[in-house]
């Protein structure tokens, strides 16, 4: 088993910057996962954070975005398709 840290910002948070709106898209995941994000050939993150319970893409960065924990196993349920924001590992030198 290896010990060690993950440091960097925001680590396991929703990475929110993954959904970029006029993006075109064919399905949400050319908009960075966001569930509904795809809509009529271009991405809207706006629609998708909406038709995920939040009010716009200002209130996701006010509450949800770099704040919300993230489960890298979950297909849909901690960020609502998002990535998690990655980290650097650091392990400590073998004995």
């Amino acid at each position: 088993m290896f010990l060690g840290m993950c440091i960097g910002w925001a680590v396991r948070k929703c990475n929110c910057a993954a959904c970029v709106s006029f993006v075109r898209c064919n399905d949400d995941e050319a908009c960075g996962g966001l569930k509904d994000a795809c809509q009529d050939g271009y991405c809207d993150c706006d629609i998708g954070f909406r038709s995920n319970g939040l009010r716009s893409r200002r209130h996701a960065l006010k509450v949800f975005c770099n704040i919300e924990d993230c489960d890298p196993r979950s297909d849909l349920g901690s960020c609502y398709g998002l990535p998690c924001n990655p980290g650097i590992c650091i392990c400590p030198p073998e004995k």
